[in-house]
């Protein structure tokens, strides 16, 4: 529970924002705009070949 993931980028004494879960602060939050962009891509492509 003492270490957090950070990114590569990330250097000794860099800022690092994190957000917490207000229904379970013991879990971050993570949000990424690639993962939900690529999500949203695959979700089309599936839909086009008639998977889903």
């Amino acid at each position: 529970m003492g270490r957090e993931q950070v990114p590569m980028t990330a250097g000794v004494e860099s800022r690092v924002t994190v957000h917490y879960r207000l229904e379970d602060p013991g879990r971050i939050a993570v949000f990424s705009r690639a993962r939900l962009a690529i999500a949203a891509i695959l979700a089309v492509v599936l839909l086009a070949v008639g998977v889903i």
